[in-house]
């Protein structure tokens, strides 16, 4: 028979939710050198491509991502309440935010207004910086 039980008190969400963000952001807390290497392999799996997080802290949230050829980061159009930037690494392909489709190469940068549609669509294999911030 199923068992329920409660893995969040509620009234301690607030404080779940530091501690789950202290423990992303272990590598790179302030005043500590930390490195990590970041290539696909060490990636996980999140929105259609393999992202490596970087920074969840205090409303700033970072990370690489890898998208690979033929993949769409966001295919299912999600949209979030804050603001946000694509920075492109490495790759060619297509960008949809809003209503508009822009191209994009290495050394592209693309700010994405809250609420808006933001997805990226692989020519070849992609990959950027995702920074959010105001984010909760």
């Amino acid at each position: 028979r199923p068992i329920e039980f409660e893995i969040c008190n509620k009234e301690k969400e607030e404080e779940l939710w530091e501690v789950i963000k202290a423990m992303l952001t272990f590598f790179f807390l302030p005043s500590r050198i930390k490195i990590r290497k970041l290539t696909p392999a060490l990636a996980g799996e999140a929105h259609g491509a393999n992202p490596i997080p970087l920074v969840y802290w205090n409303g700033l949230r970072s990370a690489w991502y890898y998208i690979q050829e033929g993949k769409i980061l966001n295919g299912e159009g999600e949209k979030d309440p804050w603001p946000q930037l694509f920075i492109i690494l490495k790759g060619k392909g297509k960008a949809i935010i809003g209503i508009k489709e822009i191209d994009i190469e290495p050394g592209v940068a693309i700010y994405v207004p809250p609420n808006s549609i933001h997805q990226i669509m692989a020519e070849n294999d992609i990959e950027l910086i995702w920074i959010a911030w105001k984010a909760k």
